[in-house]
């Protein structure tokens, strides 16, 4: 009996036993459940909602029970959602800001190292130029000696003005020698290269008062391209199929000097004064006469195909033909500004001599 009993009680404790532990593990299973809500509770309130809007929304809610809202609470719901909206819009959009900063530094950032590597590239062009100009400033020396040649022998044949082949051929060689490059003007270094040294001899030997044998010697071989004679006064010259393509002759006075069948390729003959200057057949393709005056100038026959004839005063000028405007007009390509200047000017109808004069409108 006494085994029978212990038994039994030991089927009780058993059951009992049972029975704690499922007790046990639901209160463990509550208690983690009521953690998840707490837990996410406090996520809802403090990145969605704060605590402001949690409570203005549990009152809203607790009043929508009891069938009867309040304006004060409505109004508090309102008021806390739109200080939570603007809350946490900031983080969001400094988040979305961020990338488009990071970009804008880093294009900032790349700009200025660019703007440096050009001006770096500049000052490196700037000393190549520099030094080839103090190179050659040396050839300056020896022009001195072949103008002191030219005034020697000018002595020696004054009935003539000839110079001798060998001084001609020492010219020649001397022109070529003067190569164009780019120089210090101011502080930067001018756009297109130029000879400042071609113009220096150029002007030398025009000074000289050569015969014309002589001088058309010299401009059949010599190298006067690229010529800086920005500003100079060649009045009377004698320019005969000279070659000057891609000179500089800006702002000088020309006056009755003769260019008769030069060739004057995108020469820079801006605010030029040719007063009486015979430019007859001369090629002019492509040269800059902006702001040119061509009083009592000779154009019969040039060719002024591209050129530039903006604002240039054309009164007075000469040409062989009547019809002049239209045969510009023919030209390929045509001289830019050639409309404005039609609308300016007429060749007149009287001829005087081989030319007609043209005429302001």
């Amino acid at each position: 009996m006494d085994n029978e009993q212990l038994l039994k009680e030991l089927e009780t404790l058993k059951e009992e036993n049972q029975q704690l532990r499922k007790a046990l593990g639901k209160k463990s299973s509550d208690e983690a459940t009521v953690k998840r809500k707490t837990l996410a509770q406090i996520v809802w309130r403090s990145f969605v909602t704060g605590k402001k809007l949690d409570v203005s929304l549990n009152e809203i809610i607790n009043e929508y029970n009891s069938g009867f809202i309040k304006q004060t609470t409505a109004v508090s719901v309102i008021t806390a959602a739109f200080r939570r909206m603007y809350r946490v819009s900031i983080p969001f959009l400094i988040l979305a800001i961020l990338p488009s900063l990071f970009v804008l530094i880093q294009t900032f950032l790349l700009r200025k190292q660019n703007d440096l590597i050009t001006k770096q590239n500049e000052r490196i062009d700037s000393q190549i130029q520099l030094s080839e100009a103090e190179r050659r400033s040396g050839l300056v020396f020896l022009l001195g000696n072949v103008m002191d040649a030219v005034a020697d022998e000018m002595r020696v044949n004054a009935n003539n003005n000839n110079l001798s082949p060998t001084l001609v051929g020492q010219i020649i060689a001397v022109s070529r020698g003067f190569k164009p490059y780019r120089y210090m003007e101011g502080n930067k270094l001018i756009e297109e290269p130029l000879s400042p040294e071609r113009g220096q001899l150029l002007i030398s030997l025009l000074e000289s008062n050569l015969s014309r044998r002589t001088y058309n010697d010299i401009f059949k071989k010599a190298e006067f391209t690229f010529a800086d004679l920005a500003g100079a006064t060649l009045s009377d010259a004698y320019l005969i199929k000279v070659i000057l393509n891609k000179a500089d002759l800006s702002g000088t006075s020309l006056g009755k000097s003769n260019f008769s069948g030069a060739t004057l390729h995108d020469v820079n003959f801006t605010n030029a004064v040719f007063y009486g200057t015979n430019l007859r057949a001369s090629d002019l393709q492509r040269a800059n006469f902006t702001n040119a005056t061509f009083r009592e100038a000779d154009l019969s026959g040039a060719d002024l195909s591209g050129a530039i004839l903006t604002n240039a005063n054309l009164e007075g000028a000469k040409v062989d033909v009547q019809n002049w405007f239209e045969q510009l007009e023919k030209l390929n390509p045509k001289p830019i500004g050639l409309e404005e200047i039609k609308q300016t000017y007429k060749v007149g109808t009287t001829q005087i001599r081989d030319y007609y004069i043209i005429e302001k409108r």
